[in-house]
């Protein structure tokens, strides 16, 4: 799973509201893995982020995340964020996300967490749903009417979950020297940095190549009026096994395409076994891999 949001990346607009306290202090989480797979298992899901607990310290619009074996920092004025990992004397830049962001979606669904009135909303990117409670008392930059601290978060997709929920609101006085940056040599986090790719000797473009029945667009796609072509496109997910050896094959978007084709687009996965695995700081590691096999037709 890719790294779930520490921060609330898409604000909420409170018209008509007069702006809250800011707060300043410590909130505390327990965080829960779930698997929806065989061939992986929550703890590889945590891989990045072990252990069941993650801390934010907040003051003046600073904040100071440590979960597992990230520590990251956001300060303001500074247009990137911080962080470094346990075991690398780096000081890793991250640069902000320039991506679109999706529309958020505010629910009516409200709930009370650590002691505090908390409302929801939620957004969708890509395969992954999030699912956020906020609470408007809980404000960590003075200059936004907006609320910027979440207390749970849910990160789920068809083959796991991530469930961040705040266990304790502890507001006191903080020293600033905790969002002090280490003075360690800096360069441009990159997720997946700390990876080598999964890959399939010889080439997967070349083993589609002579593998996929592609004739069965021709049954299973149709030409709308005025069209020169059309295509579908089955994403497929599926484990790499540190063996090599392929795992937990599944269509993710079934309703969008013929299930002959998805079921072709499962058979030439299935069969493509004995790839190279994934490393993850050296050691072989399971990992989930998306890949999207497309039928298409012309005239």
């Amino acid at each position: 799973m890719k790294p779930v949001l520490l921060t609330l990346a898409i604000l909420f607009h409170l018209a008509g509201q007069s702006q809250p306290k800011t707060f300043e202090g410590i909130i505390h989480y327990k965080v829960v893995h779930t698997s929806k797979l065989a061939a992986v298992s929550a703890t590889d899901f945590a891989r990045e982020n072990p252990g069941n607990t993650m801390t934010i310290y907040i003051k003046n619009g600073k904040k100071k995340i440590v979960a597992g074996d990230f520590t990251t920092y956001s300060l303001p004025g500074e247009e990137n964020s911080y962080r470094i990992i346990s075991g690398f004397d780096t000081l890793y830049t991250i640069e902000p996300d320039t991506t679109k962001q999706q529309k958020i979606e505010q629910k009516a669904q409200r709930s009370t967490i650590a002691g505090y009135d908390c409302e929801s909303a939620s957004f969708k990117e890509r395969i992954y749903t999030y699912d956020y409670c906020f609470a408007r008392d809980i404000i960590c930059d003075k200059n936004s009417n907006d609320p910027d601290i979440w207390l749970s978060q849910k990160v789920s997709c068809i083959f796991s979950e991530q469930a961040i929920t705040c266990t304790q609101v502890e507001p006191r006085p903080l020293d600033d020297s905790i969002f002090a940056l280490p003075a360690f040599p800096r360069t441009k986090y990159q997720y997946n940095m700390h990876y080598t790719k999964a890959e399939l000797p010889g080439g997967w473009g070349k083993y589609l190549q002579r593998t996929l029945n592609a004739d069965l667009a021709l049954k299973y796609v149709k030409i709308p009026k005025g069209a020169e072509g059309a295509s579908a496109t089955a994403r497929v997910v599926f484990v790499v096994t540190p063996a090599g050896n392929i795992a937990d094959v599944m269509v993710e978007n079934p309703k969008e395409i013929h299930p002959k084709l998805a079921a072709e687009a499962v058979r030439v996965v299935t069969e493509s076994n004995r790839w190279k695995p994934v490393t993850y700081r050296g050691k072989k590691v399971p990992q989930v891999l998306v890949q999207p096999i497309s039928f298409a037709i012309t005239k």
